[in-house]
């Protein structure tokens, strides 16, 4: 549901045909409306790794938010435009999720009771996208080769990749 939430987003604001906008609409009220109806299942941490899969979370969430918060800020001021404004609103919605998916990971208690699953494997399936495209849009002659951004984006990803093979080869209580 996340990954559908985050690409559904910046199209609902970039693109102005009135039914796919509706459609748009529909699809991210559906997603919000299943993550709130989803239970979530219970998931203490495991020691360190419980911990760094935490801390993660929280490391990445803070930095998307506050690029997403500064990219709305430029907006208004005129210094960006929608497209980087729509995907900036999808980092902060999604990023949301993470941020407190990774607090309440870290809480003692019962707020520690929280599944990581969707949210590793909503990142893994972002940042291959992002290499995806990264990759084929030289090909395809929409951007010049960004060897630096490649790079970025791929050290981003294994630091979710690794989580999130550790999440499926032991399989959350």
């Amino acid at each position: 549901g996340l990954f559908i939430l985050y690409n559904a987003i910046p199209p609902f604001f970039l693109i102005s045909s009135l039914p796919f906008r509706l459609f748009c609409a529909i699809i991210i009220i559906l997603v919000f409306a299943g993550i709130a109806r989803t239970p979530v299942p219970p998931c203490p941490p495991r020691g360190r790794e419980g911990l760094f899969r935490g801390v993660i979370l929280l490391f990445f969430s803070l930095l998307f938010i506050g690029r997403g918060i500064q990219n709305v800020f430029l907006f208004y001021r005129k210094q960006t435009e929608l497209t980087s404004l729509s995907v900036s609103l999808a980092d902060l919605t999604v990023c949301s999720v993470w941020l407190f998916r990774g607090l309440g990971s870290l809480l003692p208690g019962r707020g520690r009771d929280i599944s990581l699953l969707p949210v590793f494997f909503q990142a893994v399936l972002l940042f291959a996208t992002l290499l995806a495209y990264l990759a084929l849009s030289p090909l395809l002659g929409w951007a010049i080769w960004d060897p630096w951004g490649f790079l970025l984006i791929s050290v981003m990803g294994l630091f979710f990749f690794f989580p999130l093979q550790g999440l499926i080869r032991r399989p959350e209580p």
